[in-house]
């Protein structure tokens, strides 16, 4: 009984929080983007908290209509950046993005960036 308590409960707490995420603007309009000056990284950069850090963000894309970046985690090994196939490509906005990673660390070609091996010893 406790179970359907807190499922219920639970279903009525997610349809009050909805309406909060439905865009209700007028067909045919879209929303303001918050797009100030140009964007301060392009694809193959890397982005990092503070210069020499080993752990970074590849940029892979930046798309001016959303004003969003598409970013993968990297990791500085053996002389080389290289990524995780398990970690997914993420997006954050860029006001996000060029906050929270404020150092180009570097810049390589994203079709070139090698898969880190699990076989080799950290």
């Amino acid at each position: 009984m406790k179970t359907i308590t807190v499922l219920v409960i639970t279903g009525l707490v997610i349809l009050a929080c909805i309406p909060g995420c439905i865009d209700v603007s007028p067909s045919g309009s879209k929303p303001a983007t918050t797009v100030q000056g140009k964007p301060k990284y392009i694809a193959g950069d890397i982005a990092g908290k503070e210069k020499g850090d080993d752990t970074g963000s590849l940029i892979l894309a930046y798309t001016p209509g959303s004003d969003m970046y598409t970013t993968h985690r990297v990791y500085f090994q053996d002389g080389k950046w290289m990524y995780f196939l398990e970690w997914k490509p993420s997006e954050f906005g860029r006001d996000f993005q060029e906050r929270y990673e404020p150092v180009l660390l570097g810049h390589i070609d994203p079709k070139t960036i090698e898969q880190y091996d699990f076989s080799k010893p950290l």
